[in-house]
């Protein structure tokens, strides 16, 4: 969460209010009997969450039971495939006014779709142009996203009319409409606690006390949602983990069959996060007693859209996620065209691509007390490798990225197993800590079954945080978003000293640190100490 708005609303209103109270005279007591008064009755101390380091107990002693793991006594049953907006969670409020866009006339939607229709995008590969037109609405304070895809110019435009029609219908308002470019994210590129098969391989855990959390709290009772390309709910490493499943992707538009069907990035991403440790297979995951929910917003193949992503969190929200985990990043610099402003990459704004959608959807987030945990991107190399031999500048270097940029995202830049900054990792203010990325094991599959992979870039750093926030949600219940948010940057450990460095913590020369690591790198002990006195 970027913390230059984060406010004190809330704490500000409790204060007014004990003032008011304190300037109330208390009123007279009537002349009653004396008569012996019950001994007051002293509330007990509240349970102080601790590490396994300061209670003695083994972390594998700690996921002992069913519950710790998060699996249900009663069987839950096989997840399902929903449909999008059959979330089944928890009440959810609306948005309040002052988060509220302005809404948009039937002539201003008409007059952008017409002009986004008139310059098809190509798709990525080449094969063929599309129109994509992401149309955002509230109704009742509630997101409500529609992306029309079509061949057809004229079709898209009537797709989007149509669905403006229907939400003014319904007494809504129409507050964005954007190009929703289709981006290919598929080249994003001894003796421990648990048995776990290749936990030796697992530097993370290593470098990091995510076992020691596990006496303070494993997750149990926090739902973790993956909005992602589809985790693969059979794998061994994954079973019983996955509580529902939803496909909001392009897939089942696109009718190649992969309509449902998981992809190798969700799943190594939530084996980061949830996969159970201490059973003798595969890898440990840092908050394993967490529900997932698997919403599918990226086609197997991991090309999607900010009007599929946007849709996604909100379908999350609705189904009583805690925690959000966005390993997905679009560039917001583009022209109306969906190319690249080639001249000016570092732009931080967004241009003709538009971010409206995920704004919208990331205010719904937090207007429930969702925390989203986002890839800040893997734009950060000022050279990247020419083809036959050599280096070339990278014309989207240091490119801002959504949803990272978004205001309520908790971004996360990539650090090696040598403590120092990923090369690939995104430099950029709206960085807010970073964690492990590079070269990460966790869960996946190939055509003979389920498997485990190394992967890198941010996308594996954000699961290490998600799964921190998780584990810190359920150790502290009663904590808001907010709250656990400022647990984890305030309790982050430093990168060297001052705003600039020399380069031997992989930030370049003349690069603030905050833009390379935020307020820091993640500290899973000292976010569950943080505030004790």
């Amino acid at each position: 969460m970027h913390t230059r708005t984060r406010g004190l609303i809330a704490s500000a209103g409790a204060v007014a209010a004990l003032a008011l109270t304190a300037c109330v005279p208390p009123a007279k007591s009537a002349p009653t009997t004396t008569t012996p008064k019950t001994p007051p009755t002293t509330a007990p101390p509240a349970v102080v969450p601790k590490l396994c380091s300061e209670t003695g107990q083994a972390p594998a002693d700690a996921l002992a039971s069913s519950a710790a793991l998060g699996l249900p006594e009663l069987q839950r049953g096989a997840a399902s495939l929903g449909q999008p907006g059959d979330a089944g969670g928890e009440q959810t409020v609306p948005l309040p006014e002052q988060d509220k866009p302005p809404a948009l006339s039937m002539q201003e939607v008409r007059s952008t779709a017409e002009h986004i229709a008139s310059e098809p995008q190509t798709l990525p590969g080449g094969d063929g142009t599309v129109v994509a037109i992401a149309l955002s609405s509230l109704v009742e304070g509630r997101p409500v996203l529609h992306t029309a895809v079509q061949a057809d110019p004229a079709a898209a435009v009537d797709e989007v009319m149509a669905a403006a029609s229907m939400v003014a219908a319904a007494g809504g308002e129409v507050v964005g409409v954007q190009r929703d470019v289709i981006v290919d994210m598929a080249t994003d590129t001894g003796s421990h606690p648990v048995n776990d098969a290749y936990r030796d391989e697992q530097w993370s855990f290593d470098m990091f006390d995510f076992e020691d959390t596990w006496c303070a709290s494993t997750g149990a009772g926090v739902k973790v949602a993956v909005v992602d390309s589809g985790v693969d709910a059979d794998h061994p490493d994954l079973a019983g983990k996955v509580v529902s499943q939803v496909d909001m992707s392009l897939d089942p538009l696109l009718g190649a069959g992969n309509g449902g069907k998981p992809g190798r990035h969700g799943t190594h991403v939530a084996g980061t996060i949830a996969a159970i440790p201490n059973n003798s297979i595969g890898v440990a995951g840092v908050a394993p007693g967490v529900e997932l929910l698997d919403v599918k917003a990226l086609t197997t193949e991991g090309k999607g859209t900010q009007g599929f992503t946007a849709k996604a969190i909100v379908h999350a929200v609705d189904a009583g996620a805690d925690v959000i985990n966005l390993s997905v990043g679009f560039p917001c610099d583009q022209t109306n065209d969906g190319t690249y402003h080639a001249e000016d990459p570092n732009i931080e704004f967004c241009a003709g691509n538009g971010a409206a959608a995920l704004e919208v959807a990331g205010d719904y987030a937090k207007a429930n007390d969702v925390v989203m945990v986002v890839a800040a991107g893997n734009d950060g190399q000022a050279m990247i490798p020419e083809e036959g031999g050599g280096e070339v500048p990278n014309p989207i270097h240091n490119i801002w990225n959504v949803p990272g940029a978004v205001e309520w995202s908790l971004t996360v830049g990539s650090m090696t197993a040598d403590s120092k900054l990923s090369p690939f990792s995104t430099q950029a203010s709206y960085v807010d800590i970073s964690g492990p990325g590079s070269e990460i094991l966790s869960s996946a599959f190939d055509e003979e079954g389920p498997d485990w992979e190394m992967m890198s870039g941010t996308s594996m750093a954000t699961p290490h945080v998600a799964g921190l926030v998780a584990v810190l949600r359920g150790a502290f219940p009663s904590e808001s978003a907010p709250q656990v948010i400022q647990r984890v940057t305030s309790s982050a450990a430093a990168f060297g000293t001052g705003d600039t460095n020399d380069d031997s913590d992989g930030c370049p020369v003349g690069t603030a640190k905050s833009w390379c690591f935020g307020s820091g790198v993640i500290d899973p002990g000292a976010a569950v100490k943080h505030g004790r006195t």
